[in-house]
């Protein structure tokens, strides 16, 4: 990776919000909400589905497997990927000299992106179920994706990578 060029497309993506810190905070703040929102959002979609008449019949194991499973499968999956690939992020990156825009003590595990990657599973679970909320929240988590790079804490590669597999978890679910 030609970590000079990454570092000028960084520099001039955060010129203007680094200026501005209210703007830093904001990105802040709007980082942690989606993040949130996902657990918030997903908890609501699972007890809206279980609490349905006739939810968990006649396949109940495969409606807990596809709305559940798939899920944590995918989260289990990509921690497991950041942690065989160490990937160092931005802000640690020999070389690099990234200074993100929110303090960050995490280190390694930048690749694959856990946060996208959840909020893309999330997402294509609830695709089938309500074809609104599915869409909007693959536009959000899309959004996820952006703030990941915007903050410092993943190369686009990371967000990228969370991605796909966030939606090749989910499109099992869609066969089922």
């Amino acid at each position: 990776m030609n970590y000079q060029a990454y570092k000028t497309f960084y520099e001039k993506m955060t010129k203007g919000i680094k200026a501005r810190p209210a703007a830093k905070k904001i990105i802040e703040i709007l980082d942690k909400v989606l993040a949130w929102g996902y657990v918030a959002a997903y908890a609501v979609f699972l007890g809206l589905t279980f609490l349905q008449p006739n939810a968990l019949s006649p396949f109940p194991w495969l409606l807990v497997l596809n709305k559940v499973g798939l899920p944590a499968l995918c989260f289990a999956c990509v921690t497991a990927l950041r942690w065989l690939i160490k990937r160092p992020r931005p802000y640690e990156t020999e070389g690099a000299g990234i200074e993100s825009l929110v303090e960050k003590r995490s280190r390694g595990n930048s690749m694959p992106s856990r946060h996208v990657g959840s909020a893309f599973v999330i997402s294509m679970v609830v695709l089938p179920e309500c074809l609104i909320g599915g869409i909007f929240l693959l536009v959000v988590a899309t959004g996820v994706g952006a703030l990941r790079v915007l903050r410092g804490v993943h190369y686009p590669s990371d967000v990228l990578a969370g991605a796909l597999l966030g939606i090749a978890f989910g499109a099992v679910g869609l066969l089922f």
